[in-house]
């Protein structure tokens, strides 16, 4: 109502210059403010689910509802919510606040989109943490915290959940079904743990996963069939982890995949026909290896790729026609490898490249 009157009144005036719209302007947006702060006013003290001081609502941008807690000290469980039907955009614990354990049916009695559960210290989650969701949830951020393992059936029928962020972990074994029930996962971030070894069943049932990222592990190799129900893959990063090659077939129906990151690895050798299928490839990363010689047909199939970086490796030899299929080409790094020799017309095709 506020709002409306103060632009009702202005628009009488009929503002003839630039200084009166801004006004107008200026106007609108306070009292918008104001009619925030009492709508969020109105909702800390009327249906916000909060049980303790430490927890409470507020209202974003006048139509995103939070639910938070801050300032808990050390505890042991998320904090008990009374039932509510509203639907809350967000819900985080922050500041001054360490938590044990995501406790059994822990959101019970709310229902919310996005959890931010961020450098609070948890350890362990339990399988019916987030039982309840299931009509609710969208995105999980459990970032920046202790938990080592997490089981299957954990993430049991949360279908609309799009993202998961468990990055920054002690995570080290990634298990058959640890992600089950995560049938519409757009995104899962799994940087910076302890991750050494993933079941070759880590990933079936995420055929909706178009990013993958697990740089900065510690994995050693990858099975055959990782990749084998990730359909829709399209950026898959892997830098920065000890990996010294990749089987064969690892690719085989990734055909969406347009980016591949493996710098900083220890990979010495790759089977020929590795990439043949990713045929929509316009960005492959290899650099800081410690690859030898290359497969003749090892990028015949990237008609699409625009940059390849192949420099801080221990290639010698190029065969001729190592580039022939990469028409678009743009940027190619060679540096920093034991190439002596490069045969005449080696780069013949690559009429669209700006940068060697």
């Amino acid at each position: 109502c506020l709002c409306v009157c103060v632009v009702d009144i202005m628009a009488r005036k009929r503002p003839s210059n630039m200084l009166s719209r801004l006004h107008v302007l200026y106007l609108t947006l306070t009292a918008t403010i104001v009619l925030d702060l009492i709508v969020a006013t109105s909702a800390q003290t009327s249906d916000c689910p909060a049980t303790i001081d430490e927890c409470g609502c507020r209202r974003k941008f006048g139509y995103r509802f939070i639910l938070y807690c801050e300032r808990l000290g050390h505890i042991d469980a998320v904090p008990p919510f009374k039932m509510s039907e509203r639907l809350y955009d967000e819900f985080y614990i922050t500041e001054k606040t360490i938590l044990d354990k995501l406790q059994a049916d822990a959101f019970h009695g709310i229902r919310v989109e996005k959890i931010r559960l961020l450098q609070l210290g948890i350890e362990k989650v339990d399988v019916f943490a987030f039982r309840g969701l299931h009509n609710s949830l969208k995105e999980i951020h459990m970032d920046e915290n202790n938990i080592q393992d997490i089981k299957q059936g954990t993430f049991s029928q949360l279908g609309k959940v799009t993202y998961v962020g468990i990055q920054s972990n002690n995570l080290a074994t990634i298990t058959a079904g640890m992600f089950d029930g995560l049938s519409s996962v757009r995104y899962l971030f799994l940087i910076h743990n302890k991750l050494h070894t993933l079941h070759e069943y880590a990933f079936v049932g995420l055929s909706q996963l178009t990013g993958l990222h697990m740089q900065y592990n510690e994995i050693r190799e990858l099975p055959a069939r990782l990749f084998a129900d990730l359909y829709n893959l399209n950026e898959l990063e892997l830098n920065d982890n000890h990996l010294q090659t990749l089987p064969a077939g690892l690719f085989d129906v990734t055909i969406d995949i347009t980016r591949i990151v493996l710098y900083n690895n220890e990979i010495e050798s790759l089977p020929g026909g590795l990439f043949d299928n990713c045929v929509r490839l316009v960005h492959l990363d290899l650099s800081n290896n410690k690859l030898g010689d290359l497969p003749d047909d090892l990028f015949a199939n990237m008609h699409e790729l625009l940059r390849l970086r192949l420099g801080g490796n221990r290639i010698k030899t190029l065969q001729a026609s190592a580039f022939q299929a990469m028409t678009k080409l743009e940027s190619l790094y060679l540096h920093e490898n034991r190439i002596s020799i490069l045969p005449d017309g080696i780069f013949a095709s690559l009429g669209n490249l700006d940068s060697l």
